[in-house]
Parts: structure tokens; C-alpha cells; sequence
């Protein structure tokens, strides 16, 4: 009779991953695999294959080898204790699970069945560490509150760029690209969903300073955390460049600042959060800078017009176009709250603006990232 011993926050992550790409699928099957002789929990989907090997103590390996199991309930289990003990066959009906004072048994669909093997021939790959790739995953944290399709699905693109790696990707309304000093082999060019950069990287408890891999082969892809290792396909959406549209701006800047991320949204949050939901996109918060380091936020609502947050400090003084003495950026509450949010664990920013959209650009020096965004500004 079986019976494997897993750490339960091992487990429940990958009933995390599992649950959220079977959340994506059309059939919405809950199916999960254990495989005692090679250490897998394995899962499969038309949106993803999963291959899961957390640490796993084998305390009985006669009978069945293997198990598949309708996984549904188990995902919902709140198992209280350090370890979770997983039993089946014999005079077990089901799947025997028990952890600390709770147990339950759940059904069983199929006895002995076999975990597919993948076949993978790399075109090309690139490895890099899961801790530069958790921040990136953290900084790509768009709000997408203007995107119309499954936000799960978004396109999130690797690429090289200037012998980097970088990580870029859009909403339809704002886009973000966050450079790494990580060196790619030149074509480097990879898109994925974005749920599989969030479930694989950003959630992932594997080692930090280990190594990640990530590796194409026709129109797939293969992520890989040294513990769990996923297939899903490449998407092929087209997506807006953002270096292209950056230098297109980058002429046309009428003020510049330096600003503590924190300040900043320490004048933000006071206003947004006055703002009813239902009039987010009728109202703006005017973002007014004045030589020679002062800024003020002032909210332009029908209804509170007046409501301002006044001398944001600066990191240094206000750089303008000309002659120019004041200059007013109209900011969207939400976009200017949200990406503010995003760099508040940096020091410092660079905030550019025009008539257009605003810019900034961060820095997180300790692990080689330099993170920007470019969204618009409300015209009048």
C-alpha cells in the first residue's frame, strides 16, 4: 500500500498551480497524478502540462505505482500541519490523506496510470537566477484595468535587447519593460502567458539563488524552477514595441523631476481613495510642478474640485522645457496610484511628462534591474 509524506507548503503550491491553470481551461478538470518512482505530481491541461516535484518522503511503495485522482476538493483543503501524509491502495477506497488530527478520503479515477512523457528537443534557452526574475515578475504587475481579455492570458515578452534579457509587455493602454543584467544570446524571443511567469516564477518556493531556465521548441515553451517544470504554448499576439514608442516621446519631453516613490504616493493615495469607483475615468489628479523643486496634487473632480495635497518633496529641482516656470502633467488616478505603487521599494525615480503620457524610470541597482513604464495623460 502506498504511502508518501509531503511538506504541506509544498503541496498546496503546486495545488495552487494546478488549480489556476485548470481555472483557464475549457474542460475544467481538477485531474492530478502522483508518481512515487519518480518523485512527480504531474497535471495536464490544453492551456499547460505540469511537471511538479516537490520533496516527497516515500514511506511504502508496494502496490500501485501511481494514482489519478479528481483533485477539486483537495485544492480547497486547508491542511493544518507541517507534513500531509497521501495513502491508496488496498483496502484504502480512494485517496487517504491526513495531516496532523485531520484526515478524509477522496476518490479515486484511475489505478496505475502512466505519466506521459514529453519530448523536447531545445532550439534555444537561457538561464538566469529565481530572484532577479521574482522582481521582474513583481515590477510587470500592471493594473490592466483597460484590458478587455483574460488578464491571465496577457502576453508577457523575453527578449533580448542590447545583449540583455528583458521583460516587456502592455495592457492596451500603458506598457512596461524592465531590463535585466542578465546577457541573452542575440534572437532571443519569447512570448508566454502571463499566468505562467506568476505561477512559476513569482510563487515559486524554490531556492532563490538558484538557477531558472527557460527554453523554446517550435511554437511551445518550457519554464522551469528547478522544481517544477512547465509546458505551454507561445502566444503570437502582436504587441506595441516599447522602445519604438519610447523614442518617439523621448524628444518631446516638457518636465522632468527626481521623486521618492513613497512620497509620491503618500499625495496620491489620500485623493484616489476619495474618488467613487464610477467616476475613476471622469476625473484626474493634476500633478502641478513649480520651480523650484515644489510639487502639488490637486484633484479635478465636479464635485471636489479643490481637494489638493500640497509640497511633495523633490529630489532636487524641477526641470522644464524653455523658460517655462509651472507645468501641469493631468494624471489618471488609477494609472498614476497603481504604477506609482509598483517602485515604492526604490529610493528614487525619474518622472518625465508631456501632453502625451508620463514616463518613469527606476532603478533597483542590488539586483541589476532597471524597471520603466510609459502611460498616458488625460487630455483636456
Amino acid at each position: 500500500m502506498p504511502k508518501v509524506i509531503f511538506k504541506t507548503k509544498e503541496l498546496q503550491s503546486t495545488l495552487k498551480t494546478v488549480t489556476t491553470f485548470t481555472e483557464l481551461s475549457i474542460q475544467k478538470r481538477y485531474t492530478l497524478s502522483i508518481e512515487i518512482s519518480s518523485n512527480t505530481i504531474y497535471h495536464h491541461s490544453e492551456v499547460a502540462t505540469l511537471y511538479s516535484r516537490p520533496e516527497m518522503n516515500v514511506i511504502d511503495d508496494n502496490g500501485e505505482p501511481s494514482i489519478t485522482i479528481d483533485a477539486s476538493m483537495l485544492t480547497k483543503l486547508k491542511l493544518p500541519a507541517n507534513d500531509t501524509a497521501l495513502e491508496w491502495g488496498n483496502d484504502i477506497n480512494g485517496l487517504k490523506i491526513k495531516s496532523g488530527r485531520f484526515q478524509t478520503t477522496l476518490n479515486v479515477l484511475i489505478t496505475n496510470s502512466e505519466i506521459a512523457n514529453k519530448n523536447w528537443e531545445t532550439e534555444y534557452g537561457i538561464e538566469f537566477p529565481i530572484k532577479a526574475i521574482k522582481l521582474a515578475s513583481k515590477y510587470s504587475e500592471l493594473p490592466y484595468s483597460f484590458y478587455k481579455n483574460k488578464v491571465e492570458m496577457t502576453p508577457i515578452h523575453f527578449k533580448e535587447f542590447n545583449g540583455k534579457m528583458v521583460i516587456q509587455g502592455e495592457d492596451g493602454y500603458s506598457l512596461f519593460r524592465v531590463t535585466t543584467n542578465i546577457d541573452a544570446p542575440a534572437g532571443l524571443s519569447f512570448k508566454v502567458p502571463r499566468v505562467a511567469l506568476k505561477t512559476i516564477f513569482k510563487d515559486s518556493i524554490a531556492d532563490e539563488e538558484a538557477l531558472a531556465r527557460l527554453e523554446a521548441c517550435g511554437l511551445s515553451v518550457m519554464l522551469d524552477d528547478g522544481r517544477n517544470t512547465l509546458y505551454t504554448g507561445q502566444l503570437t499576439d502582436d504587441l506595441k514595441d516599447f522602445e519604438t514608442i519610447f523614442q518617439s516621446l523621448n524628444q518631446q519631453w516638457q518636465v522632468y523631476v527626481k521623486a521618492n516613490p513613497k512620497e509620491l504616493l503618500g499625495g496620491i493615495k489620500p485623493l484616489f481613495t476619495m474618488i467613487p469607483t464610477k467616476d475613476q475615468n471622469t476625473c484626474y489628479i493634476q500633478a502641478a510642478f513649480k520651480k523650484p523643486d515644489n510639487l502639488n496634487l490637486i484633484l479635478r473632480h465636479p464635485k471636489m474640485d479643490g481637494t489638493r495635497f500640497d509640497d511633495i518633496p523633490l529630489l532636487g529641482e524641477v526641470g522644464t522645457v524653455g523658460d517655462t516656470h509651472k507645468y501641469y502633467l493631468n494624471m489618471h488616478p488609477q494609472a498614476f496610484s497603481e504604477f506609482t505603487s509598483l517602485l515604492t521599494g526604490l529610493e528614487e525615480i525619474e518622472w518625465f511628462g508631456n501632453d502625451k503620457a508620463a514616463y518613469y524610470l527606476g532603478k533597483d541597482e542590488e539586483n541589476g534591474l532597471t524597471i520603466e513604464y510609459l502611460f498616458p495623460v488625460v487630455n483636456i
